[in-house]
């Protein structure tokens, strides 16, 4: 069992940790220019971000109000292709929401 020494202690060395911290360099001086361009596949320097809204099922949220969750990725400009850093299960959803649009946009003229 944990006595009130031990907390003590243990505040004592997390006060001594966050003093000794060594301070990051958030100054970075780098010339962008220097950099090496991702390029989509489809050879589209230019990235944006997307956002796909999805509704969340009434029964997790315990309420008859639509709450919304917003999912934010890279995309490229040209072709919409997820940037390779997207977690691949985002990709995979992000592939299946537009085949839906477009199966959707072919049964309706």
């Amino acid at each position: 069992m944990a006595t009130m020494g031990d907390f003590k202690q243990k505040m004592l060395h997390k006060k001594w940790q966050n003093k000794h911290k060594k301070p990051m360099n958030t100054n970075l001086n780098v010339d962008v220019n220097t950099l090496e361009t991702d390029f989509c596949d489809c050879g589209c320097p230019i990235y944006r971000t997307r956002t796909i809204s999805k509704i969340l099922p009434n029964i997790l949220i315990g309420s008859l109000k639509k709450e919304y969750i917003n999912i934010n990725y890279l995309a490229c400009e040209k072709c919409g292709k997820p940037h390779k850093s997207v977690d691949e299960r985002i990709s995979d959803m992000v592939k299946s929401v537009f085949e839906k649009a477009k199966a959707k946009n072919t049964d309706h003229p």
